[in-house]
């Protein structure tokens, strides 16, 4: 049942919420490209959500609905992390290589970025012990699927869309 009308409804939520943090994002970089990254993200970590209920074998409810929202702000908080050190370091630095200075401000955040994922999941844990409560297992199972995927995609996606050929301007 994932087109009826309560659902759509539920979808348009998850989509206003990915166009505040564009406009939210492009204010803050100056920039309309670097927030697509961040907005690219976020499907992207979706997969962990589905794939982790697959793996459960366990229906999609609200609680999933929930995982998304969460999800989008924490995977968007990661790449920020990284975008606004990198956008600094471009600044401070207009000699050096955009790789270079991509990778120093990856090494800067990637900790703290880290240990955000492993205390939410790791916070997240207690939630799959009670599969009788469907909301909270359910926000349980996503949250950790998709922050999982998140740090994936934030090592893989990122760099390749923000290190492209074109150059990008701040």
């Amino acid at each position: 049942n994932w087109f009826s009308e309560e659902t759509q409804k539920q979808y348009e939520l998850i989509g206003l919420v990915m166009v505040l943090i564009y406009i939210v994002c492009a204010v803050i970089f100056e920039s309309l490209l670097q927030p697509l990254a961040l907005i690219g993200m976020i499907p992207l970590s979706y997969i962990g959500v589905f794939l982790a209920f697959y793996w459960f074998d366990y229906n999609f409810d609200q609680g999933g609905y929930a995982s998304f929202v969460l999800l989008a702000g924490n995977v968007v908080c990661a790449g920020i992390f990284i975008i606004a050190e990198w956008n600094t370091l471009r600044k401070h630095h207009p000699e050096s290589s955009l790789f270079d200075l991509y990778l120093l401000a990856f090494r800067h955040k990637i900790i703290p970025i880290w240990l955000t994922v492993v205390s939410t999941v790791v916070g997240l844990i207690p939630f799959l012990l009670y599969e009788n409560e469907p909301f909270w297992f359910a926000l349980g199972v996503g949250t950790i699927g998709g922050l999982l995927m998140s740090l994936i995609v934030l090592i893989v996606f990122l760099p390749c869309f923000l290190l492209s050929n074109k150059p990008l301007k701040i």
